[in-house]
């Protein structure tokens, strides 16, 4: 990934000078990457960078970071977990792993909480969630535009759905 290219990239979609000097300052993908998802809800929100670009520019290094892109993935207890394009997905989350998600575009995910697991997920545009949570396992899902959640729980789980009302961020 070029930074400068990002950079101008950034510019264009409004991005704070302190993120623009972070931007400019990394010295390779991974620090980008680790970035983007700190910097998520202003790329998510930009869809920037686009998910081509990051599929042509850190397409090595996406799933170590927890980026998935037009891929069938099946997780488990994974920690961070951004699906763009038309991902399909199958997340088992145990005992007790905390994990953070987003899903977007056309994604698709079937996610599945056990024992004492939680989860915040946020679903936007026209990407569907499947959630089944059982045990002490909680999960908190935030629904933005067209997204749709289908939510079940059974013992203890606990599953707050939020409709924001409003497109993103």
């Amino acid at each position: 990934m070029k930074t400068d290219q990002l950079a101008e990239m950034a510019k264009s979609h409004g991005i704070c000078d302190p993120g623009l000097q972070r931007i400019l300052s990394s010295k390779d993908e991974e620090s980008l990457l680790e970035y983007y998802i700190e910097g998520i809800d202003f790329c998510l929100e930009n869809d920037f960078p686009s998910k081509d670009y990051l599929k042509a520019n850190g397409a090595d290094l996406l799933a170590r970071y927890g980026v998935f892109i037009d891929e069938a993935v099946q997780l488990t207890n994974q920690s961070i977990c951004v699906l763009l394009g038309a991902c399909r997905a199958s997340i088992e989350l145990t005992e007790y792993s905390v994990s953070r998600m987003y899903i977007k575009h056309k994604s698709e995910a079937v996610i599945t909480l056990t024992g004492n697991s939680f989860a915040i997920i946020d679903i936007f545009d026209g990407s569907k969630l499947n959630i089944d949570a059982s045990g002490n396992s909680k999960a908190v899902v935030n629904v933005y535009g067209d997204a749709v959640a289908a939510i079940r729980f059974k013992e203890n789980a606990q599953v707050r759905e939020i409709r924001k009302n409003k497109v993103t961020y």
